[in-house]
């Protein structure tokens, strides 16, 4: 009997060791699943939401932006940078619509005036455009 009792513990210390020697295998497993799971979720969190959502988050996380349309603006950059700014302003976020040089063909100042673009000319900086270095 105190035989077999020995036999028993070394049968228990065994099955103990050999869960003890894949302890780190199960643990790492459980790790992987985990973060799987969670590259998952925010996967289908990212295709869930839309482009625009995503824009109307960026903006309602600021109080105030300046849409920049590109020199000399057309009717174009006009309509997007007043459409970017209607956009902010039902996140709460104030738009400034801004445009270096001029508005200078006759069409595109009637597009200006007609619509009443209130926009903000800027002045370019010295360097503009920059010139690559040799």
């Amino acid at each position: 009997m105190g035989s077999a009792a020995v036999g028993g513990g070394s049968l228990q210390s065994g099955a103990v060791t050999a869960i003890t020697d894949q302890l780190p295998l199960v643990v790492g497993g459980v790790l992987a699943v985990a973060v799987l799971g969670v590259l998952g979720w925010v996967a289908v969190g990212r295709l869930r939401s839309t482009p625009g959502g995503r824009f109307r988050s960026v903006l309602a996380g600021h109080d105030e932006i300046a849409v920049l349309l590109h020199p000399n603006p057309d009717p174009d950059a006009m309509a997007s940078g007043m459409i970017t700014a209607a956009i902010a302003e039902t996140e709460g976020t104030d738009a400034t619509i801004q445009f270096p040089g001029t508005i200078e063909r006759q069409e595109n100042r009637a597009f200006e005036t007609v619509l009443g673009l209130d926009c903000d000319r800027i002045e370019l900086p010295p360097t503009w455009p920059p010139t690559p270095s040799s």
